[in-house]
């Protein structure tokens, strides 16, 4: 499967536009489902992150109408992708240089849930004040074994250059 393709859009649904090889079935499904809804507008976009969710699929995005789809904010909220331009040409870093810091973090930064070994402390999981009832649950349940790590399933590190200006982001 290509990495851009577009599944066939349902009678009266939009189409949904992936950026990925590796869409799963269930995934699939969900974006379908949300595509023939008749609630959204333009196409549904699944990036290369995307996988299936509670309420809504992880890594889409689409536009709605006159709604708020809260399940479709609440599945990753505060997992934003921060690009933070670099003064450095790609051309400066050779390649043994870049698999050498690919290395460094897969060794540096935990990838998630536990693999640390142990809880981190930090204060600002002392109160629950900010969070709703569910989300303080979670917050300390999960919270202390995630920090300090890159965190779980769609988070990942990457550097990309830009087509415009030939630096690293």
């Amino acid at each position: 499967m290509p990495i851009f393709h577009e599944l066939p859009a349902a009678p009266g649904g939009i189409p949904v536009k992936a950026w990925t090889a590796n869409l799963e079935e269930s995934a699939a499904v969900q974006l379908r489902a949300l595509a023939g809804s008749g609630l959204l507008v333009g196409h549904v976009a699944a990036m290369p992150d995307v996988h299936a969710g509670r309420g809504a699929t992880v890594g889409s995005v689409f536009a709605a109408r006159d709604l708020l789809l809260p399940s479709a904010i609440g599945t990753d909220i505060g997992c934003g992708v921060p690009a933070q331009p670099l003064e450095l040409r790609a051309g400066d870093l050779p390649p043994a240089l870049l698999r050498e810091l690919q290395a460094q973090i897969k060794w540096t930064i935990p990838l998630a849930h536990g693999e640390q070994g142990e809880a981190q402390a930090w204060d600002g999981l002392a109160g629950a004040e900010p969070y709703t009832e569910a989300v303080a649950r979670i917050v300390h349940e999960a919270g202390p074994w995630q920090l300090g790590t890159l965190g779980g399933g769609n988070h990942f590190l990457g550097a990309i250059r830009s087509v415009e200006t030939n630096s690293l982001r």
